[in-house]
């Protein structure tokens, strides 16, 4: 299963499984998580969703592999509209999105947590904003969502920069909320759902949709933009470049 959902305590913990992929989302992945949020969506009990992943890595975006095959600005399209599947049937079931981040987040994986309404992150972990030296610009919704947490500077130096991130950098920038050092942070991630226990779920469902309200506006706005962008980066030779030379690093690194 590259996907599982386990509850504990009022939270539903769904985790990435495919380590031997660094836990890149293929066609496989996302249906499962797809699939996952939809029976979350009909759990009277379920109060939150914790994102999680198999150790090491947290997510390394999409699986280029699979999806490099896909060309052209249609393919750039469909990659795009993968993983904004998977973000729509996450947050639809309109409960706090959780992510706890125990390894290094790449590309994609960073766009995932950026959609999340909170991220706890291990100390040790980092985000790699990898996307430009891929020759590709966000496709998730990430720009807008990181503009809004971290502000317009942060994000240009993070995303033109294709910047790797410490998890202390980013809790300085705001875009972490907690960092942990003593226990993991799926731990700090379920300590805190369980705060959520005693308040009515109307009054969370309520609360949550004002607080996102303004930062959906945004993506909004923005989404067909980076749709066009994304697609068109996509087809342009430097990135087919860059996805064959990633793709032979791991073949290399495999053998």
């Amino acid at each position: 299963m590259s996907a599982t959902l386990e509850a504990n305590g009022v939270a539903r913990v769904l985790t990435v499984r495919r380590s031997e992929a660094r836990n890149a989302l293929d066609t496989e992945t996302i249906d499962a998580l797809v699939s996952h949020a939809r029976t979350v969506k009909q759990d009277a009990t379920a109060r939150a969703i914790v994102l999680a992943a198999s150790p090491p890595t947290f997510v390394a975006g999409g699986d280029l592999r699979e999806f490099g095959a896909l060309k052209g600005r249609a393919g750039g399209r469909a990659v795009a509209r993968k993983g904004r599947a998977l973000i729509a049937a996450l947050r639809a079931t309109k409960l706090p999105i959780v992510a706890a981040v125990d390894g290094d987040a790449y590309g994609g994986g960073c766009e995932l947590a950026a959609a999340c309404d909170l991220r706890f992150a291990h100390e040790r972990a980092s985000f790699h904003w990898v996307q430009n030296k891929l020759a590709v610009t966000t496709g998730w919704g990430a720009t807008a969502r990181l503009v809004a947490i971290v502000g317009a500077s942060t994000a240009t130096r993070w995303l033109l920069g294709a910047e790797t991130v410490s998890a202390r950098e980013a809790h300085q920038a705001r875009f972490v909320d907690e960092v942990c050092a003593e226990k993991s942070a799926l731990e700090a991630a379920l300590a805190w759902t369980e705060r959520l226990a005693a308040i009515d779920p109307a009054v969370t469902a309520a609360q949550l949709s004002l607080v996102r309200a303004s930062l959906d506006h945004a993506v909004a706005r923005s989404s067909a933009a980076e749709l066009s962008a994304f697609a068109a980066c996509w087809a342009l030779p430097s990135h087919e470049a860059a996805v064959a030379r990633f793709i032979e690093r791991r073949e290399r690194r495999e053998r």
